[in-house]
């Protein structure tokens, strides 16, 4: 069964000279590996549905998950994700998929106390204010709980405004920085 590495970049060095030594080593580490990419940063995207608005998604395929695993953690890749993390920020996600002749039905079967348990977390963690992309099965819901009350307000807004600056061209990242010197000449309200 096939599997993917799927990379959304979130932030990327300015200085583009950083990133070439990966861009011209790494197809031949995942060749090793049975790897080759599927879709590039420059592919469109369309946001059909929800609130993730993936900006420069990235797509390799491996002919399985262990495959895809063993050249993440291998040898010949470890200096290119070196450099690869020294000037870019991505959300990676290994995921398992179906083969070609494969139908939903015979994928990994979940057995119906799987199922139970894993609706009765989603109920309990919507029930506790767990935001939905917090949700991480196998974790208490308690340790989310604590987690997400622990965060600070102005966390979370820097998270979405530092997410946010990639997507914007010259000009709107002018007029944030603009705003926030506004912002930071305007006197405290205490």
């Amino acid at each position: 069964m096939p599997a993917y590495i799927l990379l959304n970049g979130r932030y990327f060095d300015p200085d583009r000279t950083a990133m070439r030594a990966y861009t011209e080593q790494v197809q031949p580490t995942l060749a090793a590996y049975g790897g080759r990419y599927r879709r590039s940063v420059t592919h469109p995207i369309e946001v059909l549905e929800g609130t993730w608005h993936p900006r420069a998604l990235g797509m390799v395929e491996f002919p399985t998950f262990e495959q895809a695993r063993a050249w993440y953690d291998s040898p010949e890749y470890a200096p290119l994700k070196a450099i690869r993390l020294a000037h870019v920020r991505n959300d990676t996600i290994l995921i398992d998929a179906l083969a070609d002749d494969q139908t939903i039905e015979s994928g990994p079967p979940i057995l119906p106390e799987e199922r139970a348990r894993l609706l009765a977390f989603f109920a309990e963690a919507e029930r506790r204010g767990i935001p939905p992309d917090r949700f991480h099965p196998g974790e208490s819901i308690e340790s989310m709980v604590q987690a997400v009350a622990a965060e600070p307000p102005t966390q979370v807004a820097f998270e979405q405004v530092a997410a946010l600056l990639p997507a914007l061209d010259r000009d709107g990242r002018q007029r944030i920085m603009a705003r926030c010197r506004e912002l930071d000449a305007a006197p405290e309200n205490d």
